[in-house]
Protein backbone atom coordinates (compact mmCIF):
# COMPACT_ATOMS: atom_id res chain seq x y z
CA UNK A 1 0.00 0.00 0.00
CA UNK A 2 1.01 3.56 -1.00
CA UNK A 3 1.98 5.52 2.10
CA UNK A 4 0.06 8.68 2.17
CA UNK A 5 1.73 11.85 2.05
CA UNK A 6 1.58 14.53 4.82
CA UNK A 7 2.66 18.13 5.09
CA UNK A 8 4.14 19.70 8.11
CA UNK A 9 3.66 23.55 8.00
CA UNK A 10 5.09 25.28 11.38
CA UNK A 11 6.65 28.42 12.23
CA UNK A 12 10.65 28.95 10.51
CA UNK A 13 12.69 26.35 12.32
CA UNK A 14 15.87 28.29 12.57
CA UNK A 15 18.23 27.93 15.56
CA UNK A 16 15.23 27.80 18.48
CA UNK A 17 15.49 24.35 20.68
CA UNK A 18 11.59 23.74 21.41
CA UNK A 19 10.62 25.14 18.20
CA UNK A 20 12.62 22.65 15.88
CA UNK A 21 11.99 19.44 18.43
CA UNK A 22 8.17 20.27 18.72
CA UNK A 23 8.26 19.49 14.85
CA UNK A 24 10.88 16.61 14.74
CA UNK A 25 8.14 15.01 17.49
CA UNK A 26 5.37 15.23 15.07
CA UNK A 27 7.15 14.43 12.10
CA UNK A 28 8.74 11.39 13.98
CA UNK A 29 5.49 10.01 15.17
CA UNK A 30 3.70 10.48 12.14
CA UNK A 31 6.44 8.12 10.49
CA UNK A 32 6.40 5.80 12.70
CA UNK A 33 2.63 5.36 12.39
CA UNK A 34 2.90 5.22 8.93
CA UNK A 35 2.66 7.95 6.84
CA UNK A 36 5.33 9.78 4.36
CA UNK A 37 5.64 13.18 5.98
CA UNK A 38 8.01 16.36 5.05
CA UNK A 39 8.03 19.72 7.00
CA UNK A 40 7.43 22.82 4.30
CA UNK A 41 10.61 24.87 4.97
CA UNK A 42 8.99 28.21 5.13
CA UNK A 43 10.96 31.25 5.95
CA UNK A 44 10.88 34.45 6.11
CA UNK A 45 11.12 36.29 3.04
CA UNK A 46 14.82 38.47 2.58
CA UNK A 47 12.99 42.03 1.30
CA UNK A 48 16.66 42.45 -0.53
CA UNK A 49 17.75 41.52 -4.22
CA UNK A 50 20.35 38.59 -4.21
CA UNK A 51 22.61 41.24 -5.72
CA UNK A 52 21.61 43.45 -2.13
CA UNK A 53 22.62 40.84 0.15
CA UNK A 54 25.90 39.85 -1.96
CA UNK A 55 26.95 43.47 -1.50
CA UNK A 56 26.26 43.16 2.49
CA UNK A 57 28.18 40.07 2.75
CA UNK A 58 31.06 41.93 0.48
CA UNK A 59 30.10 45.06 3.08
CA UNK A 60 30.54 42.99 6.11
CA UNK A 61 33.87 41.27 5.09
CA UNK A 62 34.92 44.79 4.32
CA UNK A 63 34.10 46.40 7.66
CA UNK A 64 35.65 42.96 9.71
CA UNK A 65 38.87 42.81 7.77
CA UNK A 66 39.75 46.13 7.08
CA UNK A 67 38.26 48.63 9.32
CA UNK A 68 38.43 45.86 12.28
CA UNK A 69 34.28 46.39 12.99
CA UNK A 70 32.90 43.75 15.23
CA UNK A 71 30.47 42.35 12.71
CA UNK A 72 29.41 38.68 11.27
CA UNK A 73 30.30 37.22 8.06
CA UNK A 74 27.73 34.94 5.91
CA UNK A 75 30.49 32.40 6.65
CA UNK A 76 30.53 32.47 10.27
CA UNK A 77 26.78 33.00 10.73
CA UNK A 78 27.08 29.70 8.93
CA UNK A 79 29.22 28.38 11.61
CA UNK A 80 27.65 29.41 14.75
CA UNK A 81 24.26 27.62 13.65
CA UNK A 82 26.15 24.84 11.96
CA UNK A 83 24.78 22.65 15.34
CA UNK A 84 21.74 23.44 15.01
CA UNK A 85 21.36 22.83 11.21
CA UNK A 86 22.89 19.59 11.48
CA UNK A 87 20.70 18.56 13.64
CA UNK A 88 17.43 19.64 11.61
CA UNK A 89 18.64 18.08 8.22
CA UNK A 90 19.78 14.97 9.68
CA UNK A 91 16.42 14.31 11.55
CA UNK A 92 13.73 16.42 9.71
CA UNK A 93 12.59 15.66 6.38
CA UNK A 94 12.64 19.07 4.70
CA UNK A 95 11.20 20.73 1.67
CA UNK A 96 13.27 23.45 -0.11
CA UNK A 97 13.36 26.73 1.62
CA UNK A 98 10.48 28.46 0.21
CA UNK A 99 9.41 32.42 1.59
CA UNK A 100 5.95 33.20 -0.18
CA UNK A 101 2.73 32.45 -1.01
CA UNK A 102 3.30 31.68 -4.61
CA UNK A 103 5.85 29.04 -3.95
CA UNK A 104 3.63 27.71 -1.80
CA UNK A 105 1.11 26.95 -4.03
CA UNK A 106 3.38 25.79 -6.65
CA UNK A 107 5.06 23.26 -4.32
CA UNK A 108 1.57 21.80 -2.99
CA UNK A 109 0.59 21.31 -6.82
CA UNK A 110 3.76 19.72 -7.36
CA UNK A 111 3.47 17.11 -4.35
CA UNK A 112 0.32 16.53 -4.25
CA UNK A 113 -0.08 15.80 -0.48
CA UNK A 114 -2.86 14.28 0.55
CA UNK A 115 -3.16 15.92 3.92
CA UNK A 116 -1.56 18.91 5.39
CA UNK A 117 -1.05 19.46 9.08
CA UNK A 118 -0.76 23.29 10.40
CA UNK A 119 1.07 22.90 14.04
CA UNK A 120 2.32 23.64 16.85
CA UNK A 121 4.25 26.43 18.31
CA UNK A 122 1.84 29.49 18.08
CA UNK A 123 1.35 29.02 14.60
CA UNK A 124 -1.34 31.04 14.82
CA UNK A 125 0.41 34.11 16.42
CA UNK A 126 0.34 36.95 13.47
CA UNK A 127 3.71 39.01 15.04
CA UNK A 128 5.87 35.69 14.86
CA UNK A 129 4.01 34.71 11.58
CA UNK A 130 5.82 35.51 8.42
CA UNK A 131 2.13 35.02 6.84
CA UNK A 132 -0.31 34.49 9.01
CA UNK A 133 -2.76 33.52 6.16
CA UNK A 134 -0.24 30.84 5.03
CA UNK A 135 -1.09 29.58 8.48
CA UNK A 136 -5.11 29.47 7.55
CA UNK A 137 -3.94 27.69 4.06
CA UNK A 138 -5.07 30.69 2.21
CA UNK A 139 -2.65 29.10 -0.14
CA UNK A 140 -4.99 26.00 -0.72
CA UNK A 141 -8.52 27.77 -0.39
CA UNK A 142 -10.84 25.92 -2.18
CA UNK A 143 -8.91 22.99 -2.44
CA UNK A 144 -10.69 20.30 -1.05
CA UNK A 145 -8.72 17.42 -2.38
CA UNK A 146 -6.50 17.49 0.39
CA UNK A 147 -7.31 17.13 4.06
CA UNK A 148 -6.83 20.36 6.28
CA UNK A 149 -5.90 19.06 10.19
CA UNK A 150 -4.67 21.68 12.82
CA UNK A 151 -2.48 20.55 15.56
CA UNK A 152 -2.11 22.30 18.89
CA UNK A 153 -1.83 25.17 17.23
CA UNK A 154 -1.26 28.07 19.58
CA UNK A 155 -1.74 31.48 19.88
CA UNK A 156 1.20 32.16 22.88
CA UNK A 157 -0.98 34.13 24.29
CA UNK A 158 -4.74 34.51 26.01
CA UNK A 159 -5.02 37.72 23.96
CA UNK A 160 -6.22 38.19 20.70
CA UNK A 161 -3.52 39.80 18.87
CA UNK A 162 -5.32 39.81 15.01
CA UNK A 163 -6.72 43.02 13.09
CA UNK A 164 -10.33 43.06 12.11
CA UNK A 165 -8.98 42.57 8.41
CA UNK A 166 -6.77 39.46 9.59
CA UNK A 167 -9.47 37.89 11.60
CA UNK A 168 -12.33 38.62 8.96
CA UNK A 169 -10.08 36.55 6.54
CA UNK A 170 -8.70 33.95 8.87
CA UNK A 171 -12.42 33.00 9.88
CA UNK A 172 -13.69 32.54 6.29
CA UNK A 173 -10.44 30.50 5.65
CA UNK A 174 -10.59 28.34 8.67
CA UNK A 175 -14.50 26.91 7.53
CA UNK A 176 -12.35 24.81 4.85
CA UNK A 177 -10.22 22.83 8.10
CA UNK A 178 -11.40 19.10 8.49
CA UNK A 179 -10.20 18.86 12.60
CA UNK A 180 -8.80 21.88 14.66
CA UNK A 181 -6.91 21.30 18.26
CA UNK A 182 -4.99 24.32 20.57
CA UNK A 183 -2.36 23.88 22.43
CA UNK A 184 -3.30 26.02 25.64
CA UNK A 185 -6.86 25.62 26.99
CA UNK A 186 -7.25 29.63 26.44
CA UNK A 187 -6.83 29.11 23.10
CA UNK A 188 -10.28 27.21 23.20
CA UNK A 189 -12.06 30.35 23.96
CA UNK A 190 -10.02 32.52 21.50
CA UNK A 191 -11.24 29.89 18.22
CA UNK A 192 -14.99 30.34 19.66
CA UNK A 193 -14.77 33.99 20.17
CA UNK A 194 -13.28 34.92 17.18
CA UNK A 195 -12.74 32.37 14.73
CA UNK A 196 -16.46 30.41 15.68
CA UNK A 197 -14.43 26.83 15.69
CA UNK A 198 -14.75 24.31 18.16
CA UNK A 199 -11.67 22.96 18.44
CA UNK A 200 -10.03 20.17 21.05
CA UNK A 201 -7.56 20.81 23.67
CA UNK A 202 -4.46 18.36 23.16
CA UNK A 203 -1.09 17.95 24.07
CA UNK A 204 2.13 20.15 22.63
CA UNK A 205 3.82 17.57 20.11
CA UNK A 206 6.76 16.63 22.33
CA UNK A 207 4.70 15.01 24.87
CA UNK A 208 3.78 12.47 22.34
CA UNK A 209 7.49 11.36 22.89
CA UNK A 210 8.97 9.56 25.40
CA UNK A 211 12.74 10.35 27.20
CA UNK A 212 14.03 7.47 25.96
CA UNK A 213 12.73 8.25 21.92
CA UNK A 214 14.71 11.63 22.89
CA UNK A 215 18.13 10.01 24.75
CA UNK A 216 17.25 7.71 21.27
CA UNK A 217 18.48 10.78 19.22
CA UNK A 218 20.66 12.59 21.57
CA UNK A 219 23.11 9.34 22.66
CA UNK A 220 24.13 9.72 18.67
CA UNK A 221 26.28 12.28 19.57
CA UNK A 222 29.24 12.58 22.15
CA UNK A 223 28.17 14.92 25.08
CA UNK A 224 30.87 15.58 27.66
CA UNK A 225 29.44 14.84 31.19
CA UNK A 226 27.86 17.76 33.17
CA UNK A 227 25.95 18.28 36.17
CA UNK A 228 23.82 20.26 38.89
CA UNK A 229 21.64 22.69 37.92
CA UNK A 230 21.38 23.43 33.95
CA UNK A 231 19.53 27.23 33.41
CA UNK A 232 18.02 27.76 30.15
CA UNK A 233 16.90 31.21 30.39
CA UNK A 234 15.39 33.55 26.80
CA UNK A 235 15.50 36.92 27.62
CA UNK A 236 17.65 36.77 30.70
CA UNK A 237 17.39 39.85 33.05
CA UNK A 238 18.75 40.88 36.27
CA UNK A 239 16.56 39.40 38.16
CA UNK A 240 16.63 36.00 36.20
CA UNK A 241 20.70 35.65 37.28
CA UNK A 242 19.71 36.08 40.32
CA UNK A 243 17.58 34.00 40.93
CA UNK A 244 19.58 31.20 38.98
CA UNK A 245 22.25 32.38 41.73
CA UNK A 246 20.08 31.66 44.55
CA UNK A 247 19.08 28.17 43.29
CA UNK A 248 22.81 27.59 42.87
CA UNK A 249 23.63 28.64 46.49
CA UNK A 250 20.29 26.79 48.37
CA UNK A 251 21.58 23.34 46.32
CA UNK A 252 25.60 24.09 46.73
CA UNK A 253 25.84 23.17 43.15
CA UNK A 254 27.55 24.27 39.86
CA UNK A 255 25.78 25.29 37.05
CA UNK A 256 25.81 24.74 33.09
CA UNK A 257 24.12 26.00 29.84
CA UNK A 258 23.23 24.56 26.52
CA UNK A 259 22.84 27.85 24.21
CA UNK A 260 24.99 30.84 23.18
CA UNK A 261 26.32 32.90 25.71
CA UNK A 262 25.90 35.89 23.61
CA UNK A 263 23.81 36.61 21.21
CA UNK A 264 24.78 36.98 17.16
CA UNK A 265 22.26 39.77 16.94
CA UNK A 266 24.16 42.13 18.77
CA UNK A 267 27.65 40.56 18.73
CA UNK A 268 29.68 43.32 20.38
CA UNK A 269 32.31 42.17 22.88
CA UNK A 270 31.53 38.82 22.20
CA UNK A 271 34.07 35.87 20.73
CA UNK A 272 32.93 33.69 18.24
CA UNK A 273 33.34 31.02 20.39
CA UNK A 274 30.14 32.75 22.84
CA UNK A 275 27.99 33.10 19.65
CA UNK A 276 28.28 29.32 18.99
CA UNK A 277 25.28 27.54 18.83
CA UNK A 278 25.73 24.09 21.30
CA UNK A 279 23.71 20.65 19.79
CA UNK A 280 20.34 20.62 19.75
CA UNK A 281 21.25 16.47 21.10
CA UNK A 282 23.30 18.46 23.88
CA UNK A 283 20.26 20.35 24.78
CA UNK A 284 18.22 17.38 24.93
CA UNK A 285 20.65 15.34 27.05
CA UNK A 286 21.10 18.00 29.71
CA UNK A 287 17.97 17.56 31.09
CA UNK A 288 19.01 13.56 31.78
CA UNK A 289 22.18 15.40 33.23
CA UNK A 290 21.00 17.91 35.23
CA UNK A 291 20.17 17.59 38.93
CA UNK A 292 17.79 20.76 38.77
CA UNK A 293 16.70 23.00 36.50
CA UNK A 294 15.74 26.77 35.97
CA UNK A 295 13.98 27.87 33.21
CA UNK A 296 11.67 30.75 31.85
CA UNK A 297 10.74 28.66 28.36
CA UNK A 298 7.76 26.56 27.43
CA UNK A 299 9.43 23.40 25.88
CA UNK A 300 11.74 24.13 28.39
CA UNK A 301 9.62 23.25 31.29
CA UNK A 302 7.95 20.40 28.73
CA UNK A 303 11.16 18.80 29.15
CA UNK A 304 11.74 19.14 33.25
CA UNK A 305 8.32 17.31 32.57
CA UNK A 306 9.33 14.60 30.44
CA UNK A 307 12.29 14.03 32.44
CA UNK A 308 10.83 14.32 35.48
CA UNK A 309 13.53 16.50 36.87
CA UNK A 310 13.01 18.85 39.57
CA UNK A 311 12.84 22.38 38.16
CA UNK A 312 11.67 25.98 38.66
CA UNK A 313 10.12 27.89 35.99
CA UNK A 314 10.00 31.27 35.66
CA UNK A 315 6.60 32.92 34.07
CA UNK A 316 7.95 34.19 30.67
CA UNK A 317 5.19 37.18 30.09
CA UNK A 318 6.65 38.89 27.29
CA UNK A 319 6.39 35.80 25.45
CA UNK A 320 3.23 35.23 26.58
CA UNK A 321 2.02 34.26 30.12
CA UNK A 322 -0.70 31.51 29.39
CA UNK A 323 0.66 28.81 28.04
CA UNK A 324 2.71 27.96 31.20
CA UNK A 325 -0.39 28.04 33.81
CA UNK A 326 -1.97 25.77 31.18
CA UNK A 327 0.83 23.30 31.03
CA UNK A 328 1.86 23.17 34.66
CA UNK A 329 -1.75 23.58 36.29
CA UNK A 330 -2.97 20.34 33.97
CA UNK A 331 -0.32 18.60 35.98
CA UNK A 332 -0.76 20.09 38.95
CA UNK A 333 3.25 21.65 39.11
CA UNK A 334 1.45 24.81 39.20
CA UNK A 335 3.55 25.42 42.62
CA UNK A 336 6.81 25.58 40.56
CA UNK A 337 6.17 28.36 38.98
CA UNK A 338 7.63 31.89 40.19
CA UNK A 339 7.19 35.43 38.74
CA UNK A 340 10.74 36.85 38.10
CA UNK A 341 10.36 39.48 40.77
CA UNK A 342 10.03 36.48 43.36
CA UNK A 343 12.46 36.45 45.94
CA UNK A 344 11.54 33.73 48.29
CA UNK A 345 12.32 30.27 46.28
CA UNK A 346 13.86 28.57 49.08
CA UNK A 347 11.21 26.38 49.79
CA UNK A 348 10.79 25.41 46.37
CA UNK A 349 14.05 24.50 45.53
CA UNK A 350 14.42 22.34 48.17
CA UNK A 351 11.20 20.62 47.84
CA UNK A 352 11.30 17.15 45.98
CA UNK A 353 8.97 16.80 42.95
CA UNK A 354 6.50 13.97 42.88
CA UNK A 355 5.60 13.21 39.47
CA UNK A 356 3.24 10.08 40.29
CA UNK A 357 0.30 12.29 39.02
CA UNK A 358 2.31 14.54 35.97
CA UNK A 359 2.72 11.04 34.40
CA UNK A 360 -0.37 8.93 34.52
CA UNK A 361 -1.99 12.37 33.51
CA UNK A 362 0.73 12.62 30.95
CA UNK A 363 -0.67 8.75 29.96
CA UNK A 364 -3.85 10.20 29.76
CA UNK A 365 -3.65 13.38 27.70
CA UNK A 366 -0.97 11.31 25.16
CA UNK A 367 -3.74 8.58 24.18
CA UNK A 368 -6.26 11.70 23.66
CA UNK A 369 -3.85 13.40 21.52
CA UNK A 370 -3.10 10.63 19.60
CA UNK A 371 -6.38 9.41 19.43
CA UNK A 372 -7.68 13.37 17.83
CA UNK A 373 -4.79 12.70 15.41
CA UNK A 374 -5.87 9.45 13.99
CA UNK A 375 -9.31 10.11 14.03
CA UNK A 376 -8.77 13.48 11.70
CA UNK A 377 -6.22 11.49 9.42
CA UNK A 378 -7.89 8.41 8.70
CA UNK A 379 -11.95 9.86 8.68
Amino acid sequence: MTQKKIAVLTQPLGANYGGSLQNFALTHYLSVIGYNVKTVNRVNQNPHSKFKILLSGWKKLILKKILNKNVLTFSEQKKIFYSHNTFLLNNINLTEEIDNTYSLKQHFEEEKYDIVIVGSDQTWRPKYSPNIFNYFLDFLQGNNSIKKIVYATSFGTAEWEFTPEETKKCNDLSLEFDSVSVREKSGIDLCQQHLGLAPEWVLDPTMLLTKEDYLKVANKKKIPNRSGLFSYILDETVNIKRIIENAKTILNVDSFINQPISRSENPHGSTFEELVYPSVEGWIKAFDQADFIVTNSFHGTVFCIIFNKPFLTIVNKQRGASRFYSLLSEFKLEDRLVDEEDTHIESIVKSAVDFTFANQRWDELKQQSTAFLHQSLTK
